[in-house]
C-alpha cells in the first residue's frame, strides 16, 4: 500500500503522520512538502523556486530521520516539490500510483509553507484518490468503530458493497451504515437487506433536514472514531468542512474523515 503524506512541518501535519504510521505500519510512505510556485517572466523567480526546494529538503530529511528513530522498520521517503497544492498532488499520485492520501486539517502560517487546513477541501474537490482527513486534536489510534454515511441510492449501494471489504482490509473495526433522510428524500424505502446479510453490517436511519449536522452529531453521540463518505454530493463535504470549525460543532472536530473516491 502506498500512502502520500503532504506536510508543512507543523504539529498538526505531524499528527496526521503519526496517525498514518499507527494505522498503516507496513505501508510505503512518501512525505511531500510543496513550495508555493512563484511565477514571473524572469530567471530570478526560477532561482527562488530552486532555492526554496534546497532550503526545505533538509527539513524533510530530518523529519524522516526522526520518524525512523521511533519506527526502525518504517518504509518512507521524502520529496520537496514546487507547484500549486492540489495540482502537485495530482501529478505525484499519477507518477507513483498512490493508494491513499492522509492530510492534517490545520497547518502553520509561515510564508514558505502550505496551509494544509486551507487546502484540504481543494484536494477533496480535485484529487481523484481516497483521502483521509486527520483533525489536529484527534486521538492517534486505529479506528475501532467506523461510520459509513450512505444516501441509500442504487449508485452508492454498489460502491458500498466493494468499499466495505476494502475498509475492512485497512482496519480491524466494526463498520455501520448511516442514512440521514430529509422530507425531500425519495430513498426512504430502499431495501438494504442484501447488504446486511452479505456484509454483516448494521444499518441506522435517522431523519434530519441538515444532513451534515446529523452525521457529525450521530457519530459523536455513538462514539465512532472514523466517518467514511462517498462524495457524490460535494456540497455535503463542503458543509462538513465548514461546520467542523464552527463553535456549534466544535465538539465533533476530533473525528477523522475518510473520503472515498
Amino acid at each position: 500500500m502506498k500512502i502520500l503524506l503532504p506536510t508543512d512541518f507543523s504539529n498538526n501535519a505531524k499528527k496526521a503522520i503519526d496517525y498514518a504510521i499507527q494505522c498503516f505500519p507496513n505501508a510505503d510512505f512518501t512525505l511531500l512538502h510543496i513550495v508555493y510556485l512563484h511565477q514571473a517572466g524572469s530567471t530570478m523567480i526560477v532561482d527562488i523556486n530552486h532555492e526554496l526546494v534546497k532550503a526545505n529538503q533538509p527539513k524533510i530529511n530530518e523529519l524522516i530521520l526522526q520518524l525512523k528513530q521511533k519506527n526502525p522498520q518504517l518504509k518512507i521517503k521524502g520529496k520537496v516539490d514546487v507547484g500549486f497544492f492540489s495540482q502537485t498532488i495530482i501529478e505525484l499520485t499519477q507518477e507513483i500510483e498512490i493508494d491513499l492520501i492522509i492530510l492534517g486539517t490545520k497547518g502553520s502560517s509561515g510564508l514558505e509553507e502550505v496551509l494544509i487546513g486551507s487546502n484540504a477541501a481543494d484536494v477533496v474537490k480535485n484529487v481523484n484518490k481516497p483521502i483521509l482527513i486527520v483533525p489536529h486534536n484527534c486521538e492517534v489510534k486505529c479506528p475501532q468503530h467506523i461510520l459509513l454515511s450512505s444516501d441509500f441510492s442504487p449508485e452508492s449501494q454498489k460502491k458500498e458493497m466493494n468499499l466495505i471489504d476494502t475498509i475492512r482490509t485497512y482496519f480491524n473495526a466494526q463498520l455501520d451504515l448511516l442514512h440521514v433522510f430529509s422530507s425531500k428524500d425519495k430513498t426512504k424505502d430502499v431495501n438494504y437487506s442484501d447488504l446486511i446479510e452479505k456484509k454483516e453490517v448494521e444499518i441506522h436511519v435517522i431523519s434530519s433536514e441538515i444532513i451534515e449536522d446529523a452525521i457529525l452529531s450521530y457519530a459523536h453521540e455513538k462514539k465512532y472514531d472514523l466517518i467514511t463518505l462517498i462524495p457524490k454530493d460535494r456540497g455535503l463535504i463542503r458543509n462538513l468542512f465548514h461546520h467542523s470549525v464552527t463553535k456549534k460543532l466544535s465538539m465533533h472536530s476530533d473525528i477523522p474523515l475518510l473520503i472515498w473516491k
